[in-house]
């Protein structure tokens, strides 16, 4: 990659300035003297790209001694000293010298008018350049992730946060969109154990990241895995479609991030599933509300506080919301109980004619969630793993968000489903489906569906071009060695897309001649 854009020359002219630690001081033309050098920029720009650095060209017109202690850059936008590392400065030819400016995510000066000042040894005074600009040419056009940790320690572990760690966040076009003190941890089950870790963030506050709204929790999903890096982005896309009954999906953003100094390739930036007004909108429990809302994940990795399995099919049902400092001993009973209900209800021999599980579950939203992993091919589901709901004070249980689409995905894979949920033994979901009315349900709602599903074909089109530099670097850094369960490690990224949206495509079209 050139880093350098070599524009026109500026002349830095001779100026008169005192120097303070804390900043750049006012000019004061009183100190000018005939003799006084003079400067010119060879560059009217930094570009600090994938490496963080870039450099900046000049040539003067007396011999400069100790140069690198003597240069500030300035900003009268700025009031303080901009803390730009100078990484190196050689001399490259007769009065001509090489800058090489270093950016470790702490800058506020993108998009700035800067100057480049140079104190004269024992005279101060100072020669200032003509004004240019430093721009944020990192990786691709995606947004850019920064992560310092205290003295760049390793992020070791998924229990244990670690504090005060340095996040900046700038969006594709350079601007700051966040700068504060956060915790970071790893998260993931099989994820975690992959070369490309995948972490977990607690911002101080909440805060809103990349026009997602407020929230403290967030994730970086590596998609280690996944070739084309959008199998998530593009479950989550179908899970928002027009017209479906899931009330939310977690948003994400595809963004670069750099660990410690470190471009570590392309990631996920997106949404943590939570309780909250901006995500997955119920009633809050306090103690007292024993019947209050609760967000389950059926998952056989089984590793959260408050568990239980159900009374009749055994499933693994872990409360994520309340919090185990928050759940009662009461509030546990309730969900226990509520959950294993459904569970006799769904496996009595009359449960078709009775359909008493209406009281209990918001068919609907199962109905259009299993459409999800009917069109990615996810078997997840089957297992379970990764399988959310929820139910608010009062209402029934709902089945999402959805979550988890990197592994084994988007086929060929699919001839296990197109057997069709009744015949597949996926625990409640094949159950309901045996019911003539819930059939009767899912080809009127494939039906209101069918038109928004058919636009992911587009959004696979529009991710490609999106992250296509970013994904090739990616590949790079990551190669996908060992496992390989979407049949991608030989392939480049955009016959990884080919193939996914291929995939996608028949599958779309079966359902819709098979609902």
């Amino acid at each position: 990659m050139n880093l350098l854009a070599m524009k026109s020359k500026g002349i830095i002219y001779y100026a008169l300035f005192l120097l303070a630690a804390t900043g750049c001081q006012e000019e004061n033309n009183d100190g000018i003297t005939e003799n006084a050098p003079f400067f010119y920029l060879q560059d009217d720009e930094l570009r600090i790209g994938d490496n963080l650095k870039d450099t900046l060209r000049i040539s003067t017109s007396h011999e400069l001694q100790a140069l690198e202690r003597t240069i500030r850059l300035c900003s009268e936008e700025i009031p303080s000293e901009i803390p730009f590392t100078i990484d190196t400065l050689y001399k490259t030819g007769n009065n001509e010298y090489a800058i090489v400016f270093s950016d470790r995510g702490t800058m506020d000066v993108y998009n700035y008018p800067v100057t480049l000042q140079f104190s004269q040894t024992g005279t101060g005074t100072v020669a200032s350049s003509d004004t240019f600009h430093i721009y944020k040419s990192f990786f691709t056009e995606l947004p850019v992730v920064f992560i310092n940790t205290p003295k760049e320690a390793e992020i070791v572990s998924k229990e244990d946060w670690l504090e005060g760690t340095e996040l900046k966040i700038y969006d594709g076009k350079g601007n700051l969109n966040y700068n504060g003190i956060i915790e970071i941890k790893g998260r993931g089950n099989t994820t975690w154990s992959f070369p490309k870790k995948p972490y977990a963030l607690k911002l101080e506050e909440k805060s809103e990241i990349l026009g997602m709204p407020k929230h403290k929790r967030w994730v970086l999903l590596a998609n280690y895995l996944d070739k084309t890096l959008m199998r998530n982005h593009i479950a989550f896309f179908l899970a928002q479609s027009e017209g479906i009954s899931l009330e939310w999906t977690p948003r994400g953003k595809f963004v670069d991030v750099v660990l410690n100094g470190k471009h570590n390739g392309c990631y996920y930036l997106c949404e943590q599933i939570k309780i909250d007004e901006n995500r997955i909108h119920i009633h809050e429990n306090t103690p007292e509300d024993i019947d209050g809302g609760f967000l389950l994940e059926f998952d056989t990795n089984f590793d959260e506080a408050n568990k239980f399995y159900s009374y009749v099919k055994k499933l693994p049902v872990m409360v994520k919301e309340p919090d185990e400092d928050d759940l009662t001993p009461d509030q546990f009973s309730f969900i226990q109980d509520y959950i294993n209900n459904i569970d006799k209800i769904l496996y009595a021999s009359d449960f078709a004619e009775t359909r008493q599980y209406e009281e209990f579950i918001d068919v609907q939203t199962f109905v259009d969630y299993y459409f999800i992993y009917e069109l990615t091919g996810n078997s997840e589901l089957n297992w379970p793993k990764s399988c959310y709901m929820y139910r608010d004070k009062g209402g029934k249980l709902k089945a999402g968000p959805v979550w988890d689409f990197d592994y084994a995905t988007f086929g060929p894979f699919y001839d296990y489903f197109r057997q069709g949920a009744s015949e597949t033994g996926i625990w409640w979901f094949s159950r309901l489906h045996e019911v003539p009315a819930v059939q009767q349900l899912r080809a009127e709602r494939w039906n209101i569906l069918y038109p928004s599903f058919y636009k992911v074909l587009d959004e696979v089109e529009r991710t490609r071009s999106l992250i296509h530099k970013s994904a090739e670097i990616n590949s790079d850094l990551w190669p996908i060695t060992g496992t390989d369960p979407n049949k991608e490690k030989t392939l480049s990224f955009d016959e990884a897309v080919d193939r996914l949206r291929n995939n996608l495509k028949e599958q779309i079209e079966w359902l819709n001649n098979n609902i």
